[in-house]
């Protein structure tokens, strides 16, 4: 398959936006021959693949329009009809620690591409080139950063080299990824159905009784074996609702200012 420019690609796709579409710019990211795959992760693979980080168009929590990135993998074929696979990663620790930066468990998006897949991985809102703090587990968006990305992964397949979606679609992820995955499934069925409908999913090891989980640890007086994961879900669901004008009004001290310091951190 040949591989695009990156520049041709940028003002292309910067071209098409000012007729509403939603995929801002197209940057080639490399890719791995068949061998070098094989090599890398030890398995059977059928295609080499080529890396495609794409920004595109979405709403923020608010509503407001942001321009979120991610990464689309596909396999190195000449032209063919493709199934799309979504796939959403777990938890990082940064916002360049994400697919579209070769980051964020981006090798198991080239392994779907490998196998077949155009493979979709949003880095999600927040993240990657997304402005702001990441709304961890806020179902709406990490479902919808996901939907408009694959918009703009259908137009980039079928408008070039003779590619197009066969209409499968599979979506899944790990960790958060599977809580994504299923927030992500969710919105397809209820408001998607007809343009998008799901062919399989796999929403694996998710946090998915999130409010249950919550109250349960709070009001239990052992340890919670991953206290990392309590500020990051509390400040990324404040960014969606503003629980809480302050964080003092929910951290104490020796807790707070690191938590704060990680906030101002990753919103820069």
């Amino acid at each position: 398959m040949k591989r695009f420019f990156p520049i041709y690609l940028t003002l292309f796709f910067i071209a098409g936006s000012l007729s509403a579409q939603n995929l801002v710019s197209v940057t080639y990211k490399g890719g791995r021959t068949k061998a070098q795959m094989v090599s890398q992760f030890g398995i059977f693979m059928q295609y080499g693949v080529d890396m495609y980080k794409f920004q595109y168009t979405t709403p923020d929590v608010h509503g407001q329009l942001d321009t979120a990135s991610g990464l689309f993998v596909l396999p190195r074929v000449e032209g063919a009809s493709l199934p799309l696979l979504v796939y959403q990663h777990g938890t990082v620790g940064s916002k360049t620690e994400v697919p579209s930066h070769l980051s964020g468990g981006y090798e198991l998006a080239m392994v779907y591409a490998a196998v077949g897949y155009a493979t979709v991985a949003p880095d999600f809102l927040g993240l990657g080139d997304a402005r702001g703090f990441h709304p961890y587990l806020h179902a709406a968006t990490e479902a919808s950063a996901a939907i408009d990305m694959l918009f703009a992964a259908r137009e980039f397949l079928e408008g070039n080299e003779g590619f197009e979606h066969n209409g499968r679609l599979f979506i899944t992820g790990y960790s958060q990824g599977g809580h994504a995955s299923a927030a992500l499934h969710r919105e397809l069925e209820a408001h998607y159905s007809d343009e998008w409908p799901v062919t399989a999913a796999a929403h694996m090891s998710g946090p998915y009784r999130l409010s249950g989980t919550i109250q349960e640890f709070a009001n239990n007086e052992e340890a919670y074996s991953v206290p990392a994961y309590v500020p990051n879900m509390i400040l990324g669901l404040n960014e969606a609702y503003q629980l809480y004008s302050d964080m003092s009004q929910v951290f104490k001290e020796p807790y707070l200012s690191p938590i704060e310091s990680y906030y101002n951190g990753q919103t820069g």
